[in-house]
């Protein structure tokens, strides 16, 4: 299944989505930038929606288009 078919993704597949590295979404999640749950397993993984991926995506493009600029963070 490809990524643009999938409902749901772990952290890998969010990076890969998002072309942005693990760190950075990590630091999105504890900012509360993006949306996120956890697995119901013991390793407790992060699982995002790829509706919230792309919501992410939106935000900060029309933050981009509003101001020129993406906010002085790279991924």
């Amino acid at each position: 299944m490809t990524l643009e078919n999938k409902t749901w993704m772990n952290l890998n597949e969010a990076s890969a989505h998002l072309s942005l590295s693990q760190s950075f979404i990590r630091r999105l999640v504890s900012e509360g930038q993006i949306e996120y749950t956890r697995s119901s397993s013991q390793s407790s993984k992060l699982l995002f929606k790829r509706e919230w991926l792309d919501a992410y995506l939106e935000a900060r493009m029309s933050t981009v288009n509003s101001t020129g600029t993406a906010g002085g963070r790279n991924g």
